[in-house]
């Protein structure tokens, strides 16, 4: 969840061209719309930025995903979406390594 758009398409991106299979979603919803609740149902990870959105879609999700993942990402850029997934990816790879 993000204002920018050129962020979330930036992010997209490099996502989906460095990871094969990878499928990205993204939404600028403000409030929590059926294709918003309906994406974060399915998704295996939700990263919001936290610093843009902060609104009635954000206290949706994070009342309504139950144990499913879902990460902050600190900054406004593409670069803090991109890092909150790697940082998010390299987590669940030591995880499933312990």
């Amino acid at each position: 969840l993000f204002r920018s758009e050129g962020a979330l398409r930036r992010a997209r991106a490099v996502l989906e061209h460095h990871f094969s299979g990878v499928r990205v979603t993204t939404s600028t919803d403000k409030v929590a719309t059926d294709a918003l609740k309906d994406m974060a149902r399915k998704s295996d990870l939700v990263v919001m930025a936290i610093a843009s959105a902060k609104h009635a879609a954000t206290n949706w999700i994070r009342a309504n995903r139950g144990a499913l993942p879902i990460v902050n990402a600190a900054g406004k850029g593409s670069s803090s979406l991109i890092g909150a997934v790697l940082a998010f990816a390299g987590q669940y790879v030591d995880d499933e390594a312990a």
